[in-house]
């Protein structure tokens, strides 16, 4: 057997790389929004049904 990974397990490697990067940046995302949001919702006149439509696009 040959103990080096396989093209095929770097590009496991890379993707799975990329999806933790991108659910981490999603996570930061939301909770700032969550932090934000009653004061951006009162500058920007959001109402609470759009505030919560804004809030389930990072769901």
């Amino acid at each position: 057997m040959d103990s080096h990974p396989t093209k095929a397990g770097n590009k496991r490697f890379v993707a799975l790389g990329l999806i933790t990067i991108v659910l981490a940046l999603s996570t930061g995302d939301r909770a700032t929004l969550s932090v934000a949001g009653p004061g951006m919702s009162q500058e920007v006149g959001l109402s609470s049904v759009e505030m919560g439509r804004l809030f389930s696009s990072f769901a």
